[in-house]
This record gives C-alpha cells, structure tokens and sequence, in this order.
C-alpha cells in the first residue's frame, strides 16, 4: 500500500518498504526508502541513497545532490557527459568524452530521521538514527545518531539524550525497530504486537526518555 500522493515521481528502480507517502516529489533511481516515511513537496532524493523507517522529510530537501570536478580545468559536465543539459542537440552525443571522474558513492539516512525544510545533504553523508537537521542545513559531515544540527555548514548544537540513553535506543533500533512515542506516554502502533520484540518500547515524557522502563525491556 505505497501511497503516492499529487504529482511525485519514482524511479523503477526504486524501493519502497509500504507504506511510504510521496507527496510532489522526485525520488531517483536505486533509492529505497522504509516504512512510514515521508517526503514532501519540492525534494529531491538522488541516486544510490538509502533511507530508513518513520523519518520525516520536509519540503524543498535535496539528498545526495551531483557534484562536478574541481581538480579539473573546468568543472562543466560537457567534458564527461554525452547526454546530461545538451543531449537532444544533434552530434551532440556523437563527440568523444573524458571518464566520468565523480565516483559513485551511498548516502545513508537512519531510522527515525526528522529533515527540515530546505536541508541539503550532501552525497556520501551518513544520519544517524533520531537525528534532527534544522532548516536550511547544508550537511557536509556525518551526522551521529540521536544530534541535533543546523547552519551552513551543519554544526552539532546538542545531542537529544543522555549518552547512556542513546546507546541503548541503538541497541534497540537494531533489534525491534521503532514505535510510536508520544511526549506523555506510549502508543503502540497498530502493526506491532505488545507480546513480540516489536512491543518492547521506549517511554517520554516532556521530552526525556524515562529510565524506568529499561527494566522492562
């Protein structure tokens, strides 16, 4: 039940782990993106980027965006590329090019991942998981699980939790994935079993995850 609404477009090479909502986007080719994630209006996610389950993507996100050479003479793609900007130019593909010197690379985005708007991310960049990238970010650097970042370039402002407790929410990413957490208490969603390892859960309150229910887990 991939849900793709107004005028996004994927790539068929792409994968989506249903539900995935696709709202006046464009998602390329051998990317796939996790359930319950979402993306915008207006972003972009380039080749060879994987994204993980529940992240929030807002409008006008560009992940993993092409670059150009800058040990080069020029920097311009008519060196390299027969197709790209001049393509439907007659002889134009006809002409002999230099290998294509920007090596493919993958960009990772964890689980739980919340984008503002206007980010952008540059290839080869790995979020962690829970990161939050404040608006208008151009990330350049990895980005640790569970930091909060912002400017241009991005810069970690804090982390959201104690040390102690983003390890175990590693550790238990890895292991059951993700439910829902609302500031005042637990709502399970309705496709985890409370009786599974998917039903072990985290607990927040006022924004602080609460250390009683480690025991519980």
């Amino acid at each position: 039940m991939n849900r793709f609404f107004g005028n996004g477009k994927a790539h068929d090479t792409a994968c989506f782990e249903e539900p995935v909502q696709l709202l006046n986007c464009i998602v390329d080719r051998d990317v796939s993106v996790g359930r319950y994630t979402f993306i915008l209006k207006h972003s972009r996610i380039r080749p060879n980027t994987k994204i993980g389950r529940y992240c929030s993507i807002a409008p006008f996100v560009e992940i993993a965006p092409p670059e150009h050479p800058t040990n080069w003479m020029g920097t311009s793609p008519f060196q390299y590329d027969t197709l790209l900007h001049f393509g439907a130019l007659e002889g134009y593909s006809d002409r002999d090019v230099l290998p294509n010197p920007i090596e493919p690379v993958s960009t990772v985005v964890g689980n739980d991942v919340w984008i503002g708007r206007q980010v952008t991310i540059r290839r080869g960049v790995k979020v962690g998981h829970g990161a939050i990238i404040g608006a208008n970010s151009f990330v350049n650097k990895d980005v640790p699980p569970y930091a909060i970042v912002g400017g241009l370039p991005a810069k970690l402002i804090r982390y959201r939790f104690s040390q102690d407790v983003m390890s175990y929410c590693q550790i238990w990413f890895s292991e059951c994935g993700l439910c829902q957490v609302g500031k005042l208490g637990v709502r399970p969603g309705s496709w985890f079993s409370p009786k599974s390892s998917h039903g072990r859960f985290m607990m927040a309150f006022g924004g602080r995850l609460s250390s009683d229910v480690f025991g519980e887990v």
